[in-house]
């Protein structure tokens, strides 16, 4: 089976394959079953193995002859076992997934554990370990759970984790909870999240105290997200300031009332003592502004950013909004661009500057190029650089060259100069091996290097 198909997300693994593969069979919804509670198919086949069938859902002569919760012969299991490993090495992709949880529908839940037990024995392809584990999940979560946490295969997987916590959380929510609160790190926080969003669709105090109890920020704004979408000011309350994770929640929280009552927001919004909750909090009112007047926005803004230079750092999306918002409204390229470059240094304006520039370059790439020459060497600015030297490498590649080496960001100005130097030695390798010996040392070696290799290879095609 393929290795990359073990990649695949939770919701590919028990949704797509788990949905296409099972429910649409028609026993799956209510078939026949048999005593020991698995699906008796129509036309089952005899097998080689005496009372059982060379498949997992030939079980009817099976089914007639053992007793619900009797223990599977090991006949019978070592027989399904080595079916399973067989689909994982003959089939590929999603044609051997569809295979194990199709046949896995035919298990009972008795036959799952002594099954995977010789599949880790072995050491079966992984998918299709997996894929058992998911459809006994939908069985008896609390001892997939443990099958998977005691396998190094698996017990790190946390797509698996995460398809096994909600149904055991379904079933047994405190078992689910003791489980969780036994994994380690990244585990522990995907289990601690579901739990929390599931106990939260019930209770949101609930869920909130039990995300305070896993000490899990994510877990704990999650919550308090979908608290304020219902009552934004029951999650106000809840808001710890200082922490960076709860932002997307004031923004959330914002955006609700201003929705709902101004004078609740205002109220809100002047007794946040934390400087950035007040900064998201001040761009949700913009974001809003910008909607219906982005120029009316962009002043509003620019003023507040002036008297709020720190605000910048929260602003990114907001300035990157109005910038937006002002050219699809047909503003002038040129105003949006100066407008973005009067703003203090920081996310805003670069965030501004690179969409407004772009923009710009795309349209009148002389003015902007004039433009551009003036401003800082910021972040923002090499964006907006990038973008020019990709317009005029084809056709000015001495320009672009020129344009490439101005760069600050050294990753950016390798990948650019070289890009730029890969088209320009094909026109004229002399030229550019001229440019790149005026570039400081630090430039210079390594993209020299690159022409000479890339000679050698020019010569080799030639011969």
């Amino acid at each position: 089976m393929n290795r990359s198909a073990l990649k695949l997300p939770c919701a590919v693994l028990f949704g797509a394959v788990l949905g296409w593969g099972i429910r649409g069979l028609p026993w799956w919804n209510g078939g026949a079953r048999g005593a020991d509670g698995r699906p008796l198919m129509a036309g089952a086949q005899g097998g080689t193995d005496g009372d059982y069938g060379a498949s997992p859902a030939d079980s009817r002569k099976d089914a007639g002859s053992r007793k619900a919760g009797a223990a599977p012969g090991r006949d019978r299991m070592k027989l399904l076992a080595e079916r399973f490993r067989q689909k994982g090495r003959d089939q590929d992709g999603m044609t051997a997934s569809v295979g194990v949880i199709t046949e896995a529908a035919g298990l009972s839940i008795e036959e799952f554990e002594p099954l995977m037990t010789l599949l880790a024995e072995d050491g079966a392809d992984q998918m299709t370990v997996r894929l058992l584990i998911v459809r006994w999940a939908a069985l008896d979560p609390k001892a997939a759970l443990a099958f998977a946490l005691s396998q190094p295969g698996q017990k790190g997987d946390a797509d698996l984790i995460s398809c096994i916590v909600p149904e055991l959380a379904r079933k047994d929510l405190p078992a689910a909870m003791e489980a969780a609160r036994r994994m380690d790190g990244r585990l522990r926080q995907y289990a601690g999240k579901m739990i929390a969003r599931m106990i939260g669709e019930k209770n949101a105090k609930a869920a909130l105290a039990y995300a305070r109890e896993l000490k899990d920020e994510d877990a704990e704004a999650g919550v308090l997200w979908g608290m304020a979408e219902n009552d934004p000011m029951s999650a106000a309350a809840e808001l710890v300031p200082g922490r960076k994770r709860n932002l997307w929640v004031v923004d959330k929280i914002a955006t609700k009332l201003l929705a709902r009552d101004q004078a609740a927001f205002e109220t809100w919004t002047e007794s946040l003592s934390d400087p950035a909750e007040h900064a998201v909090a001040r761009c949700a009112v913009l974001t809003a502004k910008a909607g219906m007047d982005p120029a009316k926005a962009a002043r509003e803004t620019a003023a507040w950013l002036a008297e709020n230079p720190e605000a910048s750092q929260w602003s990114g999306d907001l300035s990157r909004l109005i910038v937006g918002k002002w050219l699809d409204g047909k503003a002038p390229p040129a105003a949006v661009a100066e407008w973005a470059a009067s703003l203090p240094q920081g996310p805003a304006w670069n965030a501004a500057v690179s969409l407004a520039g772009q923009s710009w370059v795309e349209q009148d790439i002389v003015a902007a190029s004039a433009w551009l020459d003036s401003l800082p060497q910021r972040e923002g600015r090499d964006s907006v650089v990038e973008s020019l030297v990709e317009r005029i490498a084809s056709e000015n590649p001495e320009s672009a060259f020129a344009w490439a080496r101005t760069l600050g960001n050294p990753s950016m100005r390798y990948e650019t100069l070289m890009t730029t130097l890969s088209g320009w030695a094909e026109k004229d390798s002399a030229a550019a091996q001229a440019a790149v010996e005026t570039l400081p040392a630090g430039d210079r070696g390594y993209l020299l290097e690159f022409l000479r290799e890339r000679e050698k290879a020019a010569a080799m095609e030639r011969k």
